[in-house]
């Protein structure tokens, strides 16, 4: 807790910023700590600078500050206070994670309001929708029986990575300079990434006599978590808590509990470098996930993520919103107004 301070003074006392509020995002907040376990620090600030404050407001140029520290024991990325609640408007599934995280480090009664304010506004059937889609591709991507070559996954990565680069470079020339810097910095960190992946070996194995992939237990469990966060949303219809335990505590399966709460038990034993074999009945679960929600809810819960989306683009349309626009700006013009 000593050095996320120091590291905090430190961004706070360098950027010339305060920090509204910072939380944990990541295993340590949902239940999946091991023993080699970094810090993700997510959270919002505002710029001391009126210039610089009002400079954000007006057009839409601010910056997030991220970075890592040099022990890489931690890594931080923190939002504008505009850009969080614009971004909170619409539903955004980081904005939310961050809401309601129940690790804070700094700003815990700021944290406390806009909980307070802004939790009802939340809209599930946008969550559930993040979920199944971030569990469709993390299942894809990591635990698919049927991507049972690594250099296969990774030449997807690179082709996906390609034509990112390529989309911001069609659209650089109509940034800012500052924009324009933000690109170019994206796309060297998608170069390097692309290099890495390139240059490394693989650390992943597969057995030709088990139609199961060796992986990363913290992959099978993000996977896991997503999963129950689908079924908590379809079953309760409201945003699931993010420690996976709790999510696990509140929903009802088909299979006995006791098979995920193993894995749990196993991850805070384990290390990032640990393999183990994908259970076959994660499998069975991610399909019947699949033909659940396609048979049944994704056509309904697509509609309200698309409605929403339009709502975002002019008011006509009515969506389970119950915070309107004129909460937004009040909550930023009182929030200036007491640190001035």
């Amino acid at each position: 807790m000593d050095n996320i301070q120091k590291i905090l003074d430190y961004i706070e006392k360098e950027k010339n910023i305060k920090c509204v509020f910072v939380v944990e995002c990541g295993s340590r907040s949902w239940g999946l700590k091991s023993p080699d376990s970094d810090h993700d620090l997510r959270g919002v600030y505002i710029d001391l600078d009126k210039i610089k404050r009002n400079k954000h407001v007006l057009f839409n140029d601010s910056k997030k500050i991220n970075g890592i520290s040099e022990d890489k024991l931690y890594d931080w990325d923190l939002w504008e206070l505009s850009d969080y609640l614009r971004a909170l408007k619409k539903n955004n599934s980081s904005a939310i994670d961050w809401l309601i995280s129940p690790i804070c480090y700094r700003g815990q009664n700021d944290l406390k309001l806009f909980q307070d304010t802004f939790i009802k506004s939340l809209n599930s059937h946008v969550f559930c929708y993040h979920h199944f889609g971030l569990m469709k591709s993390s299942y894809k991507k990591w635990l698919d029986p049927s991507r049972n070559n690594k250099e296969l996954n990774d030449n997807e990565i690179i082709t996906e990575k390609i034509k990112s680069i390529k989309h911001s470079m069609n659209i650089s020339s109509n940034t800012n300079s500052e924009q324009l810097l933000d690109v170019i910095n994206k796309n060297m960190n998608d170069f390097q990434y692309i290099k890495s992946l390139i240059k490394s070996k693989s650390d992943e194995s597969f057995d030709e006599n088990n139609i199961n992939i060796v992986k990363n237990l913290k992959k099978i469990l993000y996977v896991i978590r997503s999963a129950l966060s689908v079924e908590y949303i379809l079953q309760k219809e409201e945003i699931p808590p993010p420690d996976i335990n709790d999510i696990l505590k509140h929903v009802e399966l088909t299979f006995d509990k006791t098979l995920i709460e193993n894995l749990i038990n196993i991850k805070k034993t384990s290390c990032k470098t640990d393999s183990f074999e994908c259970p076959s009945w994660v499998i069975s679960w991610v399909n019947d996930i699949n033909e659940k929600m396609t048979n049944k809810n994704i056509k309904k819960t697509k509609e309200k993520y698309i409605e929403l989306k339009k709502e975002n683009k002019n008011k006509k349309v009515q969506t389970c919103q119950k915070v309107d626009n004129d909460t937004y700006i009040n909550f930023y013009i009182e929030y200036i107004k007491n640190i001035e």
